[in-house]
């Protein structure tokens, strides 16, 4: 039998062409929600880019769950974590990665994070880190440097501490809204999605085991109250509606 090649599976070539169509208008709307200068249009860019990256996922994971997985299993991919608040953006990257079945790894002394996952998730992960770091970036700069009452800069024990909050505070709402949104598709399909799930949930978690034998983990504390509830404020205004529950247990 004569190996299938580009063009000879027009099934197969359609089903690349349409998740390339819809990568690409996803980034258009994150684009756009990274620009706009009106909170509330951003809120809406963003959670239709979510709601088509979860459908597109969960679609995915329901219809290889029955079969053959043409996708293969979990990979790690690198995501360079480069600045000089490398470990806030490292959580943040953490705390996406959970929200979508994967686990980032992250080594303080290095500057690329190792994310483990599907890669329809892993693509998730990165087209949704990278659009929440812009806007994280550009809250934190418009907020300007910081002093205390005698005048000493606390620049940057503040933006360390905005950071560690507005990536706790994401984790947080990702995961409030896991819930509702598995009751929501749930409903819609008239099945339960658990079964699924939680198996691919266990061979990420497999795949980390086997990556990384020896993984700890740290505390990240945070010297700047301030900074604190600054970094929590501008995730709220992040609204992360709308995203998927794949990731049980986190």
């Amino acid at each position: 039998m004569a190996p299938v090649r580009s063009g000879d599976n027009p099934e197969v070539d359609g089903a690349a062409g349409a998740e390339a169509r819809l990568y690409e208008k996803v980034r258009a709307l994150l684009r756009k929600a990274e620009s706009t200068s009106f909170p509330a249009e951003a809120e809406a860019l963003t959670a239709k880019a979510q709601d088509l990256l979860a459908r597109h996922a969960l679609d995915r994971a329901v219809l290889e769950g029955t079969g053959p997985q043409p996708s293969g299993g979990p990979v790690v991919r690198p995501v360079p974590v480069p600045g000089t608040y490398a470990a806030g953006r490292a959580m943040l990257l953490g705390a996406v990665a959970s929200a979508n079945r994967c686990t980032a790894v992250w080594d303080p002394q290095a500057t690329t994070a190792m994310v483990v996952g599907y890669r329809i998730d892993l693509d998730a992960v990165e087209l949704l880190w990278s659009s929440l770091v812009a806007q994280a970036e550009a809250a934190m700069t418009a907020a300007g440097s910081h002093r205390d009452g005698s005048g000493r800069s606390r620049t940057r024990s503040w933006r360390s501490a905005f950071w560690v909050s507005f990536a706790q505070r994401i984790g947080q709402r990702l995961d409030e809204q896991n819930c509702a949104t598995l009751a929501s598709l749930e409903q819609e399909q008239r099945t339960d999605l658990t079964p699924v799930l939680a198996s691919r949930h266990d061979e990420v978690d497999a795949a980390v085991r086997q990556a990384f034998p020896r993984l700890t983990t740290r505390r990240t504390r945070v010297s700047n109250g301030d900074g604190f509830s600054a970094g929590r404020s501008a995730a709220d205004r992040a609204d992360l509606i709308g995203r998927r529950p794949l990731r049980h247990g986190s």
